[in-house]
């Protein structure tokens, strides 16, 4: 691999109460991968998980977001519907097909500036400002 395609740095996310997570970010292999201190996904050892990654899966951006530990398979996010060439018409809600990692029974979508399960189990996985 040509190593001028490799990256590796640490941030520190700061929220407004001064709360803060120092974060490993590498890029690699075409591939994007972080890792907040403290957090981590099952497969991992621990101090060595990196619960968020961005890769050009299919030619389609997709994020994956291991948010539960105790679970080996990560949600998976197609940010197709967030090209800037895909604004949807004002007071529409955008669906992102997804099933849905809790009951698979579900898509996620955007309700309210949340990202919700529209299946049986109705799982909130928070805002999509954080993704």
């Amino acid at each position: 691999m040509d190593k001028s395609n490799e990256l590796k740095v640490t941030v520190t996310l700061t929220d407004n109460n001064g709360k803060s997570i120092p974060c490993v970010i590498e890029a690699s292999n075409g591939r994007i991968w972080i890792a907040p201190q403290g957090y981590g996904e099952q497969s991992a050892k621990k101090g060595c998980g990196f619960p968020i990654g961005v890769e050009l899966y299919d030619g389609k951006l997709s994020v994956m977001l291991w948010t539960d530990l105790n679970e080996g398979n990560p949600l998976i996010v197609d940010m197709e519907n967030a090209k800037e060439s895909c604004v949807a018409p004002q007071g529409t809600s955008p669906v992102i097909e997804d099933e849905c990692p809790n009951c698979h029974n579900g898509t996620i979508g955007l309700e309210n500036g949340r990202l919700v399960c529209r299946g049986e189990c109705g799982n909130d996985f928070g805002s999509h400002k954080h993704l």
